[in-house]
């Protein structure tokens, strides 16, 4: 009987250790936009399949890719994202700067939606140390090689961003990268 209840005890024991551990979010919506003329979308699902738009302004080229992160990535991101919830971040977030970056944030979960916008250099306040991090890891997934899919995202992050007035005697560039519905 004692053999029983040990083995039993230890199997119990092992099978909640092995849960499989949720992200702390339904789905990510990321968009940046940057003086390097190229602006990319992320949505991020809870599952890691990761849908991706990317617009060069200077070639007028769209691309969108899909693609699934592995356990690792998602994990990350999710322990992230976590700490980004937590922080309590304004809505807005405006810096000055000289070589600006634009992205916006929207985190959904079981509980309520966050989003926040930036504008101004990565690494450039102290306080903001978690959303650049969060922007260089969207860097990274966005930079990824990968295959080329006919489809298109919608991105609500997309709408929100953050981008610097044009000159005067210049067009004006956010109506030829922003997808329409």
């Amino acid at each position: 009987m004692r053999t029983i209840s040990l083995f039993i005890l230890t199997i119990v024991i092992l099978s909640s250790c092995n849960k499989k551990q949720l992200p702390n979010f339904e789905n990510i919506d990321y968009s940046r936009f940057g003086n390097d003329e190229v602006l990319y979308s992320l949505k991020i699902y809870d599952d890691g399949k990761t849908n991706i738009y990317k617009y060069n302004l200077r070639k007028e080229r769209k691309s969108f890719y899909t693609v699934t992160l592995d356990k690792i990535e998602l994990d990350s991101i999710s322990s992230l994202s976590k700490l980004i919830l937590n922080a309590k971040f304004d809505t807005l977030n405006e810096f000055g700067c000289d070589q600006c970056l634009s992205y916006c944030l929207i985190i959904n979960s079981k509980n309520h939606k966050f989003k926040t916008s930036y504008f101004g250099q990565l690494f450039a306040e102290k306080n903001m140390h978690l959303l650049d991090r969060f922007a260089v890891q969207m860097d990274k997934i966005a930079a990824k090689s990968i295959e080329t899919v006919d489809s298109t995202f919608v991105f609500e992050s997309l709408s929100g961003i953050i981008i610097t007035p044009r000159p005067p005697d210049q067009p004006n560039l956010i109506d030829k990268f922003i997808p329409k519905n």
